[in-house]
């Protein structure tokens, strides 16, 4: 283990610190225990986590994830961390302990909560995600049975094992019926935020007031495609519920995350803002609690009539009973506990005494002389459901089940003595109307009164002692057996998320290779465009410099040619004034004077000559100078456009060859994205 899983885990033995284990949930993950202290009675709720046997690894990977994600939070509405150990391959992460879910009262219950009800667990539900979300983390598995309530009334958050610790994220995870349409398609769409948590609880209120979620009716498979592709769901009956209530849902149940709104403007909703009575909680936690009477009252019937069936042996006398009287007890009770109508013992002694609401009297077959009714069953079950007495005579205020063993060993010799009792029918009523008084005057539990109820735990083995719960004992026995049940249904989803995960790595790992490949491909072209481009850089370098010596060469001419051209003037106009000398000196008709004067006029006119030639020649140097530049410049344009044409050209060509490169890839990628979805 690595030094920061061993900073995750307490390296003190769970087995030595905790007592009195005694199972209270299952799921996907493993179980869930209620335990005490061993120093202080501390109570608190155990969630054990195996990662032995396939992908170790990664499911040891998972578990440090949500140790590190609950470890973080402080918020009321969040379930509390208390430790995390490790006994050979199971993790043991210690929590806070809670009553149950809200999932759980759906199912005691079996029906609809009231709107204040949905109000009072949705705004504890929607101020941890608040808290979540401030932190960037996303929850990613929100549901009734992850909002857990406690026996102060206080909602919390719990199962962060979905949890993400970064926002956004772009993994595929949750439960099918309550994932958000972007979650579901972040593999091949991009990644998601907090408000996919806002989505799920959207969900949640549908689950409250309608004790499923949408879509519930289909295969889990079916459901994560209908999801994207259909329409939000609504209230199915919008005239049940109010206006601010079907408005609150609407805003959670967008499918565009932009315009479903967050968690803060969700507190801020006029559904969450209304006033409701601060006892709205503890009201549903005792109502729940009658419930679960009510089935257990059911069930320990169940189990008495069993008992008593099975008491006709050597010595005592035997009992045969109808089958399809059995059975239609059977739909009686289970009817009764359905509908919330089976509380007390009288209702079981209706049962039994064949006179059901709207039934007719149950046969009894009589084997020898004596015949046995199966109402003596109301005796077995007559001591395990009284009221348990606090010390000093006083009852306590809500229903506390006594330990198994007391139950059964007290239920064995009522059942043998209503055995002997019911071979009289006349003597049975009187003691059928006892116990239905008995039933009828104990106490119902009356939570957020003076003390806290408390209910054992009906399933788990003989012995254990009681501790508070809201789950009867169906659910108990129903999640381990649906855990046992289910398991090819879990194992598909789990396979499924498991090859959506390998899916989304085989695609990020192909679109690493494209990428990859085309920067290969990038570089290879750049280096080839770089060396044109150096090569006709150096092309126009050499240009320049013939160019620039074709300029000096040409100036060096032209210059020559004027110089050459003023000597020779000089020396024709030089020779011309000493012409015009000597035959002025010879001419004596003109005075000295008049021959100066003839002199220098002409000698004027010769350099006035002389200048003109000279400003021609270098006109004629500047006309050719100026033609050499144009020749010069022209030839650079030329080459210049060449060039650049030759670069368009290899630019086209290299984009060609990485649109085609792209197509290819993004056709590559679409098939296996295709065949991806088709394993699916």
């Amino acid at each position: 283990m690595d030094e920061a899983s061993k900073r995750l885990f307490s390296p003190a033995d769970p087995e030595t610190l905790f007592t009195d284990l005694s199972e209270i949930g299952h799921g996907n993950f493993g179980a869930v225990y209620h335990a005490k202290y061993k120093n202080n009675g501390e109570v608190v709720a155990i969630k054990k986590m195996s990662f032995a046997g396939k992908n170790r690894d990664e499911k040891f990977d998972d578990i440090k994830k949500e140790v590190q994600f609950i470890r973080q939070l402080r918020h009321e509405n969040c379930v509390r961390y208390i430790s995390a150990h490790l006994n050979n391959n199971t993790a043991w992460l210690v929590m806070e302990y809670c009553l149950g879910s809200a999932s759980d009262i759906i199912e005691v219950l079996k029906a609809p909560l009231k709107e204040v009800e949905i109000a009072s667990i949705i705004h504890g539900a929607l101020r941890g995600l608040a808290y979540l979300h401030s932190m960037n983390f996303i929850h990613r598995d929100l549901k009734a049975g992850n909002i857990l309530l406690t026996e102060s009334g206080c909602i919390k958050l719990g199962d962060f094992g979905s949890a993400s610790l970064a926002s956004p994220a772009n993994s595929f995870i949750g439960t099918p019926y309550w994932m958000s349409p972007e979650l579901i398609t972040a593999m091949e769409d991009g990644v998601y935020d907090g408000k996919t948590d806002m989505w799920s609880l959207g969900i949640t209120s549908l689950e409250l007031a309608e004790t499923k979620p949408p879509l519930f009716h289909m295969n889990a498979m079916s459901a994560l495609y209908h999801i994207p592709q259909d329409p939000p769901p609504r209230l199915q009956q919008p005239d049940r519920w109010s206006r601010d209530f079907c408005q609150f849902v609407e805003r959670c149940l967008q499918t565009a995350p932009a315009e479903r709104m967050s968690s803060e403007a969700g507190l801020g909703h006029p559904f969450m803002t209304r006033d409701r009575p601060a006892s709205t909680v503890l009201d549903l936690i005792a109502r729940s609690v009658r419930a679960v009477q009510s089935s257990n009252t059911a069930q320990n019937f169940r189990r008495g009539r069993k008992i008593l069936i099975g008491a006709g042996g050597p010595g005592g006398p035997e009992i045969e009973l109808d089958s399809d009287s059995l059975a239609s007890e059977d739909l009686q009770l289970q009817e009764s506990e359905e509908n919330g109508s089976l509380g007390s013992a009288s209702a079981v002694a209706a049962v039994v005494a064949g006179s059901p609401a709207g039934g007719s009297p149950t046969a009894t077959h009589q084997r020898g002389a004596s015949g046995v009714s199966t109402g003596a069953a109301a005796a077995a079950v007559a001591a395990p459901q009284s009221a348990y007495q606090q010390p000093g005579g006083q009852q306590q205020a809500s229903l506390y089940h006594p330990p198994t063993p007391s139950s059964s060993a007290t239920s064995l010799p009522a059942m043998a003595a209503a055995a002997s009792a019911s071979a009289n029918p006349a003597a049975s009523s009187p003691a059928l109307s006892t116990l239905a008084e008995q039933q009828q005057q104990q106490p119902i539990s009356t939570v957020g009164g003076v003390s806290p109820y408390q209910i054992s735990h009906p399933g788990g083995p003989r012995g254990q002692p009681a501790f508070p719960t809201i789950k009867s004992s169906h659910i108990v026995h129903r999640e381990r057996r649906e855990h046992l049940q289910d398991a090819t249904a879990r194992e598909q989803m789990s396979n499924y998320k498991q090859l959506r995960r390998k899916h989304q790595k085989i695609v990020k790992q192909r679109e690493a290779a494209n990428r990859a490949e085309e920067n290969s491909i990038k570089q290879q072209l750049d280096r080839v465009y770089t060396s044109q481009r150096d090569g006709f850089q150096k092309a126009l370098d050499k240009l320049a410099e013939q160019t620039g010596q074709s300029r000096d060469r040409l100036s060096k001419e032209l210059a020559s040619e004027e110089e050459k051209l003023r000597r020779t003037l000089e020396s024709e106009l030089k020779a011309r004034m000493k012409a015009l000398r000597k035959e002025l000196d010879k001419d004596q008709r003109l005075s000295k004077p008049d021959r100066l004067a003839q002199s220098d006029s002409t000698e004027k006119k010769d350099l006035y000559d002389l200048e003109t030639q000279m400003r021609a020649c270098k006109r004629r140097g500047l006309l050719t100078m100026l033609q050499f530049e144009r020749e010069a410049a022209e030839h650079d344009i030329a080459l210049r456009s060449q060039q650049k044409d030759m670069q368009n050209a290899l630019l086209m060509e290299h984009h060609e060859r990485i649109k085609k490169m792209e197509e290819e890839q993004l056709s590559a990628l679409h098939r296996l994205k295709i065949d991806q979805m088709r394993e699916q």
